[in-house]
């Protein structure tokens, strides 16, 4: 593809394939894939720029911005051919190489690179019991292992000047995990189980060879859940659980001057419940509602270009669903979340909302579909979503002004489709209408300035396939 903005071209090929075959019993199968691509980077404009006409929305902050991506992955997996009951077992291997050199404000001349290259491989293994109609119980194991090189450096034009860091990482991960679920009665089912996590995080720093060390940190992720039916097509839910982030090297092993590693640091704990009901009345109408609230334990976001750790956080939120019927030829839909997520510790102090979380949600749509027998089915979509702007704020300045947030433009989309499919043949034609000028999907603060990346606000694509198999 050339892209909307100067800079934007995509180049990208990825072959697979999967066969099966019975065996012992069960099913397995064979998968491969390989995924290679190359592109531009357009870059990030301040929105008051592309306003003023400083800039124009097209022009790219650096033409030699971008990088590559390669990845191949090699998949066995087993299962039982009937029922549930039985043992399973999956087992890959699989490499990935990935660079990309950006571009900031203020400066266009000199990049940065990111470059990560590693091997991983890994497998689980479980066997699922089944107690009639009233029990369940599984049982199992896996494990990864995850070698490779983490690396950033300044660029000028894609040539390499100063090191920023540079690690050689040896990561290891056992797990053994039990779950199951129990139905007392045609009106109850009780589901949960339990995971152990044990890691050995070998970090070898070139760039300050002192930070170099071993962490071993092991967790312990409960959960428990329920749903009550006390009358036919409508369900009560709850869950309980507990899982966690583990620590990345920049943690671990800091690569700045003046820094002390922590090789003891544990897993981050993700903390979360929620609690909803849904139900379908008429026959032809469903209606859903749901509330959660989430705790995490220092969590990454973006500040100046870096990721760091902002402190623990909050989320609180509840969504709302509908669906409506009224026909096999044409269903409606359309939903509403909100979510509150704040800082409870923030670092710098002040900023106390999460970056980059909208408060609001909405979407909705309706499908049509018409069925003309030996000549084919056509259906046809519309819906819409909208995004209330996100926050974020400065990296210097002031108190107050560091306290103060920078919200970014509401962002909405218009989706419209029309497919047609019969005798092998299928066919589609597409048009996408972002209407805000000065919005984007994506936006954030770069040195204290709300940048975005102006997308199309129309955009339009057609495709043809034949299936002769």
């Amino acid at each position: 593809t050339g892209g909307y903005r100067e800079n934007a071209q995509l180049h990208q090929w990825s072959p697979f394939n999967k066969v099966s075959c019975p065996l012992w019993g069960g099913t397995l199968s064979l998968r491969y894939n390989y995924f290679e691509s190359d592109w531009g980077a357009p870059g990030y404009w301040p929105i008051d720029w592309v306003k003023s006409g400083l800039v124009n929305r097209r022009q790219a902050y650096n033409t030699t911005d971008g990088g590559d991506q390669k990845r191949y992955e090699a998949v066995m997996t087993f299962a039982p051919s009937c029922g549930e009951r039985g043992l399973y077992g999956t087992l890959y291997v699989a490499n990935y190489h990935g660079l990309r050199y950006a571009s900031f404000l203020p400066v266009t001349s000199s990049q940065f690179a990111r470059q990560d290259d590693r091997t991983y491989w890994g497998g689980r293994l479980y066997y699922n019991m089944v107690f009639g109609d009233i029990a369940s119980l599984t049982v199992g194991g896996e494990t990864r292992q995850d070698e490779g090189e983490s690396q950033q450096y300044s660029t000028v034009r894609r040539q390499r000047t100063t090191n920023t860091y540079d690690y050689d990482l040896r990561l290891s991960n056992w797990a053994m995990f039990l779950q199951g679920q129990i139905k007392p009665s045609e009106y109850v089912k009780i589901v949960g189980g339990v995971r152990w996590d044990y890691f050995r995080l070998n970090i070898d720093n070139l760039t300050m060879p002192q930070n170099s060390g071993l962490g071993t940190p092991f967790i312990r992720s409960p959960k428990i859940g329920f749903v009550v039916t006390p009358t036919e097509n409508f369900n009560i839910f709850g869950n309980v659980g507990c899982g966690f982030r583990s620590p990345a090297n920049l943690e671990m092993s800091p690569y700045k001057a003046n820094t002390l590693p922590n090789f003891g640091l544990d897993p981050a704990m993700v903390q979360t419940y929620d609690i909803g009901c849904n139900a379908t009345v008429f026959g032809n109408l469903y209606l859903a509602a749901d509330y959660y609230h989430t705790n995490m334990q220092r969590e990454i976001r973006t500040v100046n270009n870096n990721p760091v750790v902002i402190g623990d956080t909050v989320r609180k939120g509840y969504e709302l669903e509908a669906k409506y019927f009224p026909s096999d030829n044409i269903d409606f839909f359309a939903s509403y979340a909100w979510v509150e997520a704040t800082v409870i510790d923030p670092n710098p102090p002040g900023q106390f909302l999460v970056p980059e979380i909208s408060e609001h949600a909405i979407k909705g749509g309706v499908t049509v579909r018409r069925d003309f027998g030996g000549y084919g089915k056509v259906v046809a979509d519309l819906y819409y979503e909208y995004f209330s702007g996100a926050p974020y704020y400065r990296s210097s300045g002031t108190a107050a002004e560091l306290a103060t947030p920078i919200f970014g433009p509401d962002f909405d989309t218009y989706n419209m489709k029309l497919t047609y499919s019969g005798r092998g043949w299928s066919s589609f034609v597409a048009a996408r209408c972002k209407p805000r000028e000065y919005a984007s999907d994506y936006t954030w603060v770069s040195n204290n300035l709300l940048v975005f990346d102006p997308p199309p606000m129309w955009d339009f694509s057609a495709g043809l396939t034949y299936m002769f198999w």
